[in-house]
């Protein structure tokens, strides 16, 4: 995943990861997690920020410290229109990695790996404790960031909107 790629990016003096190049040219809004005190500046902090959030999230999952992350399924004769969602959360130290999936929404054909992933790092930011207005992702930074996975990090082109990527968020 593309959290590695940050990493190893990182290790090697590189501080701008292809990921973070992109969420950062478009997120201006809600750039903080709610468990986060101070005011953040600007996309370039808030991306490493959310990095190092996930991070926190998937020891203390791993160490055991948060509750058993789950693969939650809808319940038996939904057809919820999301591939992948989480309930809001607000501690990395102790929130599960949970979310819940819609398999009949995984089998599209037409959702490509970069899209489904997009997806669920859009959820795992909720779990991190990122929001956005209902319904607003553009400009919002858990939006961009999963819309930069989405687009495998490449620009927004004017023959596709954003709609095509957002349709999938929660």
């Amino acid at each position: 995943m593309q959290w590695n790629q940050y990493y190893e990016d990182r290790e090697l003096g590189n501080r701008r990861s292809p990921l973070k190049i992109c969420t950062v040219k478009y997120a201006k809004f809600n750039l903080n997690p709610v468990w986060f005190e101070d005011k953040i500046a600007n996309a370039n902090v808030a991306f490493d920020i959310s990095m190092d959030g996930l991070t926190r999230m998937i020891i203390a999952n791993g160490f055991g410290r948060a509750s058993r992350a789950l693969i939650m399924y809808p319940a038996k004769g939904t057809t919820p229109p999301k591939a992948i969602k989480s309930a809001n959360a607000s501690n990395p130290d102790k929130n599960s990695l949970s979310v819940t999936i819609n398999p009949k929404t995984l089998s599209r054909s037409d959702l490509t790996d970069a899209i489904l992933t997009g997806s669920l790092l859009h959820a795992w930011l909720h779990r991190l404790g990122y929001r956005h207005a209902t319904g607003k992702y553009t400009n919002y930074y858990i939006g961009e960031c999963a819309m930069c996975v989405m687009r495998s990090n490449s620009n927004k082109q004017p023959s596709v909107p954003d709609s095509r990527y957002t349709a999938l968020l929660d």
